[in-house]
């Protein structure tokens, strides 16, 4: 491939930057491509953190709600065994929940 500064307008189509893009990867040498697999595992690694962080919020935010669903069904006076029943909380969850 030519050496190009960027890339031609008329080759401005995914198929084609992908394709330069490699080819700047493959011309790299030895540090460079260590520098480069370096920024890649950063840039997986923040992603994964991010990833699961969301996950974890959700599941809190999942948590935090049943609670109060929970809690409402107690002050309604429905038995715990139904509240169980529709949340998917335990029976010493909901204790602890109503207890607190």
């Amino acid at each position: 491939m030519p050496s190009f500064e960027k890339i031609p307008s008329i080759f401005r189509e995914p198929v084609f930057e992908r394709a330069f893009e490699t080819a700047e990867i493959a011309a790299m040498i030895k540090d460079e491509i260590f520098a480069y697999e370096m920024s890649l595992k950063v840039l997986r690694d923040n992603f994964s953190a991010l990833k699961t962080a969301q996950m974890k919020s959700e599941a809190r935010g999942r948590a935090k709600g049943k609670a109060e669903v929970a809690l409402e069904m107690k002050k309604d006076g429905v038995a715990l065994k139904t509240i169980a029943k529709y949340t998917g909380l335990s029976l010493d969850e909901i204790k602890k929940i109503v207890i607190d």
